[in-house]
């Protein structure tokens, strides 16, 4: 079990499904939240590989104004439903659906993206930022939250976002991109 580390659920524990997913640990959702500060306020995210929810619940307790999750995961899918049902959250959308898939058809824009696929996979996070900013999936002003294992090498990009910041957590890479 993990908490929501601040915001209106503050505390609350959520559960996580633990033969699939290694939830984001409470320093690295900290630190990514202290990051954004009040710039989640108001805002619209899109939480990718959701696992259990917890990046984007956290994003909603800090006061985003909805929150979509997805993930292919059946397991996911209804720990993500347990977890924003006990708390009670209702503007929010869980979508089992292939991250890529979601991705090709979706015209959707987001305030905030939080993408946290499996470490393993550098294929998967060149796939995932290659179709959100073809796309122009980020709104405006929009940021990209990426959680990775190894750094990403971000250069063919770079025109578009604004800036860049990268945090170190153990084995956590955090990198933040401005739009």
């Amino acid at each position: 079990m993990f908490k929501v580390i601040a915001g209106i659920y503050r505390h609350r524990l959520l559960e996580t499904p633990l033969t699939y997913t290694i939830p984001t640990m409470g320093k690295v959702k900290e630190a990514i939240f202290s990051a954004l500060g009040p710039s989640v306020i108001n805002q619209k995210v899109l939480d990718l590989f959701a696992g259990s929810g917890a990046l984007g619940i956290e994003a909603l307790s800090r006061g985003a104004k909805h929150a979509t999750f997805i993930d292919n995961n059946s397991l996911a899918i209804k720990c993500i439903n347990k977890n924003i049902a006990n708390l009670g959250i209702t503007q929010a959308d869980v979508i089992q659906n292939d991250v890529l898939k979601f991705l090709a058809k979706t015209t959707e824009k987001f305030d905030i993206i939080l993408l946290d696929p499996p470490y393993d996979n550098l294929i998967l996070y060149d796939e995932t930022l290659k179709l959100i900013f073809q796309k122009e999936l980020l709104n405006d002003n929009g940021i990209l939250v990426i959680e990775c294992k190894e750094i990403i090498d971000l250069d063919q990009y770079q025109q578009t976002y604004q800036r860049l910041k990268i945090y170190h957590h153990g084995i956590a890479n955090i990198i933040i991109l401005w739009k």
